[in-house]
């Protein structure tokens, strides 16, 4: 295998597993935006957030876990534009617009297309047909795999500030969950 084949294969690895870390950013992402909307509601006492949490909590993350990424990406922003704890500037509702616009269309090409080796300039062109029957014309090269998970991972940040504006001290992510007072 030449070196740029072996560049080639280890990018677009790295980018696929990006958008893994991107999709398990926007579960979390939404499990926050639920604590946080739904539990000053519902809590009294330690009860009842317990009753509260297994029943009904944890059964829409299992929920939101096996959603498809499109819809898992319009949830997450539908949820971050309603809220009115987050100031949306015009960077952030960019970003979130091209998370919803854009985004899903590239993770779905890369995620899911089939590739062939790569040409002598470390290209490859993705065989992939979305649903509207359009496919990818250009060959993908390591720079675009480069930078296609650069843009993923500045993504990645806004989900997890998003998640920190909403619940600073961490007390909603679902490896440890407390009762919001």
């Amino acid at each position: 295998m030449c070196d740029n084949q072996a560049d080639f294969w280890e990018h677009l690895g790295r980018t696929v597993a990006t958008f893994g870390y991107l999709e398990d950013a926007l579960v979390k992402g939404i499990y926050v935006f639920e604590v946080m909307t739904k539990c000053d509601k519902k809590v009294k006492d330690l009860e009842s957030f317990e009753k509260w949490y297994y029943d009904t909590l944890n059964s829409n993350l299992l929920k939101n876990m096996s959603l498809p990424f499109g819809k898992l990406v319009k949830k997450y922003h539908n949820l971050a534009n309603n809220n009115s704890l987050i100031n949306k500037d015009d960077v952030i509702k960019k970003q979130l617009k091209f998370l919803d616009d854009e985004v899903v269309k590239f993770r779905n090409m890369f995620c899911h297309a089939g590739w062939r080796v790569p040409d002598k300039e470390g290209k490859s062109l993705p065989i992939y047909l979305n649903n509207n029957g359009e496919y990818f014309k250009t060959p993908v090269g390591t720079e675009f795999l480069q930078q296609t998970q650069k843009h993923i991972a500045e993504l990645i940040c806004l989900v997890m500030e998003i998640s920190t504006i909403l619940d600073p001290e961490g007390r909603c992510l679902p490896s440890k969950p407390g009762i919001v007072e």
